[in-house]
C-alpha cells in the first residue's frame, strides 16, 4: 500500500533567504537599468569628435610668404585646412567664410591655424597666394596660403587628408571637395565641414519646405565647438 504524500515542512529561513535573492535581483536589475539609460543621457550630452586618421608623414610645402614650412610645424596646434583656386573666388567661399569667422573666433590663440591648400600651384604662384592673402587680409602666422608640387599635394588631399574627390580639371574649371578638415594636436583628423555644400542643402530645403534649417549656422557651431573640445582635451 502506497505511503499517503505528507507535505513538506516549510523552511521559513530558507524561504526568507529566496525571497531577499529575488528583491535584490529586482532591485540589481532597476539600478543596472537606471545606471543605463543615464550612460546613454550621457552620451548624448557629450561631445567627442570622431578620429578618422593620423598623419604619419611630414609633408612639405612653400608658403606664401616663400617659406618652406611641413605638417611637424604644426604638431602641438590644431589646425584646419580648405582647397581653393585663386582664379575660382566662387568654389569654396562658403567654407573660407566659415574659417574666416573661427579665425576672428580664436584670434588671440596661437594654437591654432588656417591653411589655404593651392588646388593648382602651377598657376597659383607664391605672388598669387600673396596676392590672394593680402587681398583678403589672410595674415601670418594664423593663415598659411601653401602650395607643393601639383599632383603630390593633390594626392595628399586625397589620400592623406581624405577628401571626398581628387582634385581635377575639367573644361577649365577645377573640380575639388570645398571641406574644411581640422586635426588636432596630434595629428589626427577629426572631422570634415563641407560649408558648400551645407548652404546648397540649406537652399534646397528651404524652397521646398518653406522653412529655414539653419544648415550652415549649425554646422558653424559644430566646428566652433570641435575646435574649443580640441584645444582643452587630449583625445
Amino acid at each position: 500500500m502506497q505511503e499517503p504524500l505528507v507535505p513538506a515542512e516549510r523552511n521559513s529561513k530558507a524561504i526568507f533567504i529566496t525571497v531577499v535573492c529575488l528583491i535584490g535581483l529586482m532591485l540589481g536589475g532597476i539600478f543596472v537599468t537606471k545606471a543605463y539609460i543615464r550612460l546613454l543621457e550621457r552620451q548624448q550630452s557629450e561631445f567627442r569628435p570622431e578620429y578618422k586618421k593620423r598623419l604619419q608623414k611630414n609633408f612639405q610645402m612653400v608658403r606664401h610668404d616663400r617659406e618652406a614650412v611641413g605638417l611637424n610645424q604644426l604638431e602641438g596646434k590644431v589646425w584646419l585646412a580648405t582647397p581653393f583656386v585663386s582664379g575660382q573666388p566662387e568654389t569654396g567661399r562658403a567654407s573660407r567664410e566659415a574659417m574666416v569667422k573661427m579665425a576672428s573666433s580664436f584670434v588671440d590663440t596661437k594654437d591654432v591655424v588656417f591653411l589655404l591648400l593651392a588646388v593648382n600651384p602651377e598657376t597659383d604662384s607664391v605672388e598669387k597666394m600673396q596676392a590672394f592673402a593680402q587681398g583678403n587680409e589672410l595674415a601670418l602666422p594664423q593663415w598659411w596660403l601653401v602650395g607643393a608640387e601639383g599632383e603630390k599635394l593633390r594626392k595628399f588631399m586625397k589620400n592623406e587628408l581624405r577628401y571626398g574627390i581628387f582634385p581635377h580639371e575639367k573644361d577649365g574649371s577645377w573640380n575639388f571637395d570645398t571641406s574644411v578638415v581640422i586635426v588636432d594636436r596630434q595629428r589626427h583628423i577629426r572631422g570634415h565641414f563641407d560649408f558648400d555644400r551645407a548652404a546648397v542643402e540649406n537652399a534646397k530645403h528651404q524652397e521646398a519646405k518653406g522653412k529655414d534649417p539653419e544648415y550652415p549656422k549649425l554646422m558653424l557651431e559644430r566646428l566652433q565647438k570641435t575646435i574649443d573640445y580640441l584645444l582643452t582635451n587630449d583625445q
